[in-house]
């Protein structure tokens, strides 16, 4: 009697190490790159988000015909005196000017930390940036409140927000 062959089907060892090893190629140029993009857009995401409660504040500010205030916060609902903008801030309406939130005063809007960015201010807006009725930055003494803020991530470029005596911000390229 004859044999009857039966096709059959798989890989082989060698098959498989080849694969893997085009496998291991491919992340290895991969993920680098995979990395930087996912640092850039953490970063784009704190700028962003940090730039919309300036606004949120500046809008209603405007609104309410009153001061509102933007502080760093550790808890999301009060204002900190020691730590950076990467701990998270709120934004509040000051009805008594201190750039401090009372319990009566009425929180409008929190934001957790951003512990993987770092955000500096200088003097001006370290911590806090507080607007007029008018829509206009201003220190708790009255005087002209101008500074930039700017957001790093290790081994990436970084951005500042500028705001002006407007009280508008605008993005610039840093160097962190």
């Amino acid at each position: 009697m004859g044999s009857i062959k039966q096709a059959q089907f798989g890989i082989t060892l060698v098959e498989s190490l080849v694969a893997a090893a085009l496998l291991a190629v491919l992340l290895a140029v991969a993920l680098p790159g995979y990395r930087a993009m996912i640092d850039t857009n953490r970063l784009s995401a704190g700028v962003n988000a940090f730039s919309g409660s300036l606004q949120l504040a500046r809008s209603e500010a405007v609104r309410r015909g009153q001061r509102v205030t933007l502080c760093v916060s550790d808890d999301g609902k009060s204002c900190s005196s020691t730590g950076g903008w990467h701990r998270g801030w709120i934004v509040f309406h000051d009805a008594d000017g201190n750039a401090q939130r009372d319990p009566s005063e009425a929180l409008i809007q929190a934001q957790a930390a951003r512990q993987f960015l770092s955000i500096r201010g200088n003097q001006p807006v370290a911590r806090y940036v507080s607007y007029t009725e008018h829509g206009w930055p201003r220190l708790v003494t009255g005087a002209l409140q101008m500074g930039t803020l700017t957001f790093c991530l290790p081994g990436i470029a970084g951005h500042s927000l500028i705001l002006s005596s407007a009280g508008r911000a605008r993005l610039s390229d840093a160097v962190c």
